[in-house]
């Protein structure tokens, strides 16, 4: 009798990556966990690693509210640093290749771009703080584990910046975007596919597959830009003329200061995974066609 394939266990099921990878994966590839399965903060992983069997874990929970972070610092890095100690440690216990993501957030925007993984980490806000103490938590409980820094994540659905955009065009309201902060837009849909390929490879079995890698999405652009890609696409399907005024990062204060410019240099990606860029545009397109649909 031919046993089933282990899968890709997610830890995560609402966000973003998690509903991307579920997607992606189909079938029996894919095992999510959401909250109503294991609670990452006190869940005991180690049972839940048991109980899958998975050939590869994937971090897919995260902290991701920028603002809301400066006011919950413990919660922030509890998700974001304690939780991914303990999995981490729970996997390495079981030899079990583990990939995390972490942020651009990570750095200030201040030094010169694009930055690759020696760039000196200097977070601006407390969830960026966060991840960092994830990323260096993580290194210590899992020396095998691998850390994907994406910028500027987005899919159809969720509370992204995207839909915050389209929803407002839809209403034929004006809106007004920052044309200061510069990154490249990660399509969830690329970034899943990449990393259901990087968990058929057990990262110990290539010399310098561990560690933390920059991944991109595909061609760099500020907000603004990406916005007016977005109602490019969207055309007809919106009531007017999209209204989009570009405004500096000063000009729209937050409670969490945001790094200007966060362009990632991926070459080593895909000089030891054999990873390449993403494509945010053809995501982006992708995105607006299931909107519309």
């Amino acid at each position: 009798m031919t046993q089933a394939p282990r899968p890709v266990l997610v830890i995560g099921a609402s966000g973003q990556l998690a509903r991307a990878l579920a997607g992606t994966g189909g079938g029996d590839d894919v095992v999510t966990a959401g909250r109503d399965r294991f609670d990452a903060l006190t869940g005991d992983a180690g049972a839940l690693f048991d109980a899958v069997g998975p050939r590869a874990v994937i971090n897919a929970s995260a902290w991701t509210d920028v603002n809301g972070a400066e006011t919950a610092r413990d919660g922030a890095m509890a998700l974001n640093c304690e939780a991914v100690a303990r999995l981490g440690a729970a996997a390495a216990e079981r030899e079990l290749p583990f990939f995390h993501i972490s942020t651009d957030y990570v750095f200030d925007g201040k030094a010169p771009a694009p930055l690759d993984e020696t760039a000196t980490t200097r977070p601006l806000n407390v969830y960026g703080e966060s991840k960092l103490a994830g990323e260096q938590a993580l290194a210590e409980a899992h020396p095998d584990a691998v850390t994907l820094r994406v910028a500027w994540l987005f899919d159809a659905e969720g509370g992204s910046f995207l839909k915050a955009i389209l929803g407002r065009l839809e209403q034929g309201q004006p809106v007004k975007v920052v044309a200061d902060q510069y990154s490249a837009p990660t399509w969830a849909g690329d970034l899943a596919r990449d990393l259901l390929k990087m968990s058929h490879e057990h990262p110990s079995a290539h010399e310098g597959t561990a560690g933390v890698f920059h991944y991109c999405g595909g061609r760099h652009v500020n907000w603004a830009d990406f916005a007016r890609a977005a109602a490019s696409l969207a055309g007809d399907r919106l009531p007017a003329t999209a209204d989009i005024t570009e405004i500096a990062s000063s000009d729209w204060p937050q409670p969490a200061e945001r790094p200007l410019d966060t362009r990632l240099d991926a070459s080593r990606l895909q000089r030891v995974w054999h990873i390449g860029p993403g494509d945010w545009q053809a995501g982006l397109r992708a995105v607006i066609e299931t909107r519309y649909s």
